[in-house]
């Protein structure tokens, strides 16, 4: 049995630098480099041949032909997939880009239709039909994965409240896209989106505008209420926000760590939110009908914890105006925007996720494994770096000596 490769500078060069590195991220001996399709159940690729001592490898062409040999590579998510669909792919679409093209089967099912006649044929009595069933369970598994992968993939429907709209938005979305496409569809309070660092909260705003077909604004946090309405110069010319052009012609806002505003200059949203009427400096202006306010958070607004204690407590009128949706890490989405941006195996997100589980059951404080850890460290690796030192910038960062230690042992 081989593993299925798609980056073979992850292998590192002959006798090139830190070879050690075959030893700690693969473990067979033979790696197969799928480079293009030749025919149904027909691949060519570079085979690579690991020494005994790992510290070197030699390769050759080779094509890989039926379903008995394309069973003897594995990738890190089940049997060979074709160049361009499978996870080791990198033409696999990137989060939110352009639709992944839908894989042809029908060389695996008119495959399938001519097993079947060629069974029923012989009448179950010749010695080949057992070879035939087992082609044929494979390539019924294959299409079954294949399906399934791109029923995932597809873009997302939302049935929206507001003129009972179906929606399709394009791009992986995370599994709560859907809750809060809805909660941002009715009007009447603003959206809360609370959860972890780095699950997304910003991008699924900008896809919730898309959705609603709305024109996305934007202000991080609020130190006074000027940065949402605006002021007057010295010399009488009014200031516009991004908030009065979303608030007055119709627009997605998003208000990004609200937790981490200033509490009174997050209390002039109230009377707006509530009242549906805004006093700017010049006049005073009635919301648009097609208005929507969506902040986002680290917390429940209730102040400072020991992971984010930089929060701020907010006043219970302003939580009063929002409709709150949790928004966890999705592993799913993670995975999925691992391989887009160029993962050649699952080593480094699984190692990753050991450590998150870890820091989880221990509850390390102050101390977070976001998916934005498994992507910066991704990104180095990429770019020639040693696992120890992505480990090192992008999971550890402010994790103490003695508690890091402790973690990578129980993540062994």
């Amino acid at each position: 049995m081989g593993k299925v490769v798609r980056n073979t500078k992850m292998l590192r060069e002959p006798n090139g630098r830190n070879p050690q590195r075959l030893k700690h991220r693969f473990n067979e001996r033979k790696y197969l480099d799928v480079i293009k399709i030749l025919g149904p159940l027909k691949l060519s690729g570079k085979l690579y041949t690991v020494n005994e001592d790992r510290t070197d490898y030699t390769t050759h062409e080779v094509v890989v032909e039926g379903a008995a040999e394309l069973g003897h590579w594995q990738t890190n998510r089940g049997i060979l997939p074709l160049p361009g669909q499978g996870p080791n792919s990198k033409n696999r679409r990137p989060l939110g880009g352009e639709k992944m093209p839908t894989q042809d089967l029908s060389g695996d099912e008119n495959k399938v239709l001519e097993i079947a006649k060629i069974i029923s044929s012989i009448g179950g009595k010749d010695e080949r039909v057992d070879s035939l069933l087992q082609q044929v369970a494979e390539l019924s598994s294959r299409i079954d994965s294949v399906a399934e992968e791109a029923k995932r993939l597809q873009p997302t429907r939302v049935e929206i409240v507001k003129d009972d709209r179906v929606v399709e938005v394009e791009g992986l979305v995370h599994r709560r896209f859907a809750d809060a496409v809805k909660l941002a569809s009715v009007p009447g309070a603003g959206l809360y989106l609370w959860g972890p660092a780095g699950t997304g909260k910003t991008s699924a705003a900008k896809q919730i505008a898309k959705a609603l077909g709305l024109r996305f604004y934007f202000s991080s946090r609020l130190l006074e209420h000027y940065a949402l309405a605006g002021f007057r110069t010295a010399n009488g010319d009014t200031v516009r926000t991004e908030f009065r052009e979303a608030f007055e012609h119709g627009g997605l806002f998003l208000l990004d760590e609200l937790d981490r505003s200033d509490p009174n200059a997050v209390l002039w949203l109230n009377a707006v939110l509530a009242n549906g009427v805004c006093a700017f400096p010049d006049k005073t202006v009635q919301q648009h009908k097609d208005f929507r306010i969506i902040a986002t958070g680290n917390t429940q607004m209730n102040g400072a914890s020991s992971d984010y204690n930089g929060a701020m407590k907010q006043d219970a009128s302003v939580a009063d105006r929002f409709r709150f949706l949790h928004w966890p890490i999705d592993e799913a989405l993670e995975e999925h925007a691992y391989y887009a941006n160029g993962a050649g195996d699952s080593a480094w997100l699984d190692r990753v996720r050991r450590i998150r589980a870890v820091v989880e059951r221990r509850k390390v404080h102050g101390f977070d494994v976001t998916p934005r850890a498994v992507f910066d460290g991704l990104d180095l690796l990429l770019q020639g770096c040693s696992e120890e030192l992505a480990l090192e910038a992008s999971v550890q960062r402010n994790c103490e000596a003695v508690t890091w230690n402790n973690v990578l042992t129980e993540a062994a």
